[in-house]
């Protein structure tokens, strides 16, 4: 899959934002001296941010916080579950898997 097809909306936006703020600067809408100085006051947040998702994209991937395990040390009964596609909010980032996954839930 390309790139292109991993983005989600949130991700265009950005991408969006960037390219309004970058084309503003180079036909002269916000003075580079201006430009130079937000991003030095913001750098420090944007650098936080970034290692923010870096060490959640690793937590991911190594499955360091297993949900399922973890209800299953401490449930009286048999817990089950599955990951679905998404980061947050799953009824807009795959719909169909969420609906799927709540009919199981309700039908058993």
């Amino acid at each position: 899959m390309s790139v292109a097809g991993r983005l989600n909306v949130l991700d265009w936006v950005r991408i969006g934002l960037l390219a309004v703020g970058a084309g503003c600067v180079a036909v002269g809408l916000l003075p580079l001296s201006d430009a130079r100085a937000v991003i030095v006051r913001i750098a420090g947040l944007l650098a936080f941010l970034g290692s923010v998702i870096v060490l959640a994209e690793l937590t991911a991937e190594a499955e360091v916080f297993d949900v399922i395990a973890t209800w299953q040390a401490r449930a009286a009964m048999k817990v089950t579950g599955k990951a679905l596609p998404g980061r947050h909010f799953l009824p807009e980032e795959a719909p169909e898997q969420t609906l799927a996954a709540l009919q199981a839930f309700l039908n058993a």
